[in-house]
């Protein structure tokens, strides 16, 4: 015959009593022992009380034997079933991740036996680092939403899991400046651009238009040179987040399309003239 199971930690108590005795009765605990944390209470006439806070897991058999004033004995075997408290991690949900800018969450658990030992199943993103003692971090190069799940176990070996959906968004970057000094033929010519948004370095391309001749774009972002025409020209700059050669999906954000002014060395800045060829 089994009492209600119980939990480590948790408050427990259960009452026998011995119906058709006459009173008092005395109680004895033979064949087994009460869980560790549980004591039998005095016999209050025909009852009988377990009380206590269970301290370890386990199944506790143990046999009752009930004697009445007039020495009419009777026993029952009993069980306890004792389980350890459910491991909880925390947080219950996940912060939300950006392409290219740092991400750091510890996690943490409750119930169980500390310390606990963490650990993340292979769906979790690998890019990012995960330590026994519940750090997840590094930097998401991928806009993805993954699931994946996060166990911890105490010292007594029972696991708790909890599984999380991980979203990762796009970095959103922008350029700076957002237009371009004018220039003039044949006088050097230099501007570097910003990038701000994800995680640097980044390379800059050009996808729309052509710079004047005389001028180019690097890689790192400065365009410059000695301009050989003049002429207003209208381009489309990209920068991107540089990633690991065998990252191959790339976030974008591109800058408006931005105005190059180059104007004659022999001319008022303002006063745009067509050159004219040299004989």
């Amino acid at each position: 015959m089994s009492f209600p199971n119980g939990q480590v930690g948790v408050t427990y108590s259960q009452s026998v009593v011995a119906s058709g005795a006459t009173t008092p009765v005395q109680f004895t605990v033979s064949n087994g022992v009460l869980p560790p944390g549980l004591a039998a209470s005095a016999s209050l006439g025909q009852f009988w009380e377990i009380l206590g806070t269970p301290a370890s897991a386990g199944a506790y058999p143990f046999r009752l034997t009930a004697t009445d004033a007039a020495s009419h004995s009777v026993y029952l075997d009993y069980s306890i079933t004792i389980a350890n408290q459910p491991i909880q991690i925390s947080p219950v949900t996940l912060p939300a991740a950006v392409v290219g800018g740092a991400y750091s969450v510890t996690f943490s658990a409750s119930g169980g036996t500390p310390p606990y030992a963490f650990s993340a199943s292979l769906s979790c993103p690998g890019e990012l680092t995960f330590s026994a003692n519940g750090l997840w971090s590094g930097t998401p190069l991928t806009a993805r939403t993954v699931t994946c799940t996060i166990s911890a176990t105490d010292s007594k070996g029972v696991t708790g899991s909890r599984d999380y959906q991980l979203t990762i968004a796009p970095a959103t970057l922008t350029l700076a400046p957002s237009t371009l000094a004018s220039g003039q033929i044949r006088v050097a010519y230099s501007v570097a651009l910003q990038a701000s948004g994800g995680a640097a370095p980044y390379t800059f391309s050009l996808t729309q238009g052509s710079l004047p001749a005389g001028l180019s774009l690097s890689s790192s972002g400065a365009i410059g040179g000695t301009p050989q025409q003049a002429g207003s020209f209208s381009i489309r700059i990209a920068a991107r987040i540089r990633r690991a050669a065998a990252v191959t999906k790339t976030t974008r954000s591109k800058s408006p399309g931005t105005r190059s002014r180059l104007v004659p060395a022999h001319c008022p800045p303002r006063r745009w003239v067509k050159p004219t060829q040299r004989s």
